[in-house]
């Protein structure tokens, strides 16, 4: 396994030009990063947008945002990319777009929704069934009981590994789908 600073540095060690979902968009910062740094051909962004106060912090879990009401970054974010057509803003469970998702040939699938085991090692089940082999599935909080156990149970049962961890307080993984 190696090392690397941040997320941010992750993304840089894809190609540009990949189908990449990100589960769990929250306002849509890094959502912002992921499209400058990747020029995906296409960007999908999943979240549930909930009418209902949601907080989170930075990469490194400080700066905690509140944010009342996140249904208003749906909004918000669908405004903010509606000319740009390589973005489509989802707004459902990750379970759920997984059936949708199947025909866009992903390439990148970054995790970063709920950070419970059963249902990041459902993410991981899930997403890995529908993308392209030589793929790549990223996530973020490494650091949390259930992100880790369900990411090493996820590499045990497939045969894969980790191959990248950053360094940042909340670390995010990079998984390479040989």
């Amino acid at each position: 396994m190696k090392w690397v600073n941040t997320r941010t540095d992750l993304l840089r060690l894809l190609p540009q030009g990949l189908v990449i979902a990100e589960l769990g968009v929250f306002i849509g910062d890094f959502s912002k990063t992921i499209l400058e740094i990747c020029n995906p051909k296409l960007f999908l962004g999943v979240d549930t947008f909930p009418y209902a106060p949601v907080y989170s912090g930075d990469k490194d879990g400080r700066n905690r945002i509140d944010v009342p009401d996140l249904s208003i970054y749906f909004e918000i974010l669908k405004e903010r990319y509606k000319n740009d057509k390589r973005v489509i803003f989802t707004r459902c469970t990750t379970d759920v777009f997984a059936h949708l998702a199947v025909d866009y040939n992903i390439d990148v699938t970054y995790i970063d929704s709920d950070h419970s085991y059963d249902s990041v090692l459902s993410d991981l089940y899930n997403y890995y069934s529908i993308m392209k082999s030589g793929g790549f599935i990223l996530g973020h909080d490494y650091d949390q009981s259930g992100v880790k156990a369900a990411v090493d149970l996820f590499c045990k049962e497939k045969g894969l590994k980790i191959s990248y961890l950053t360094k940042d307080l909340c670390p995010s993984y990079l998984i390479e789908i040989l």
